[in-house]
């Protein structure tokens, strides 16, 4: 009788533990955090749907367009960039090279500046709007092949691949 509450215990242990396991091997709960950070990002940008191809708009000042496989390819180099960076938070990060990142894409101040004269002419630019990272960024792959390279670490040594080739 004094070994069946050490049992229980060992019991209960065990179904705690199996029951976590088995959480953890859920894709549905897998993929939580995951949709959390995808549904912040989706709200931020103002996208009111990614896979029908219905057209958005980022902001009143960016011009509208279809969405397409570069926007989702877009959202998970946000995921790779900055996982740890919240919405609506202004983030910014002391990189290896001894200077800061910010925002969702982890633009550096040179990046941004020459890009965004070259394809945003944002009228209160601003480096750590994900809006504008994302919309700049998407223009950088439109019109430049090797834009990924801006995002070696993100694309080739952390897995996430090449962006899309859009048509």
């Amino acid at each position: 009788m004094k070994y069946l509450g050490v049992i229980l215990a060992i019991i209960f242990l065990w179904l705690i533990v199996f029951t976590v396991e088995i959480a953890a091997q859920d894709p549905e709960t897998e993929n939580d955090t995951e949709a959390l950070v995808a549904s912040e990002y989706e709200e931020t940008i103002h996208r009111t749907s990614w896979r029908d191809g219905s057209v958005y708009q980022l902001t009143p000042e960016l011009p509208q367009y279809e969405s397409d496989a570069l926007d989702w390819w877009l959202l998970d180099l946000i995921k790779f960039e900055c996982p740890w960076c919240k919405v609506g938070e202004d983030f910014r990060h002391l990189d290896v090279n001894g200077k800061y990142s910010y925002g969702c894409l982890q633009f550096q101040e040179a990046t941004w500046d020459y890009y965004r004269a070259k394809y945003a002419d944002f009228k209160s630019p601003d480096i750590y709007s994900c809006v504008q990272q994302f919309y700049l960024a998407r223009q950088m792959f439109l019109n430049e092949p090797g834009a990924y390279m801006n995002w070696y670490t993100s694309v080739v040594t952390r897995g996430l691949g090449l962006p899309p080739t859009l048509q």
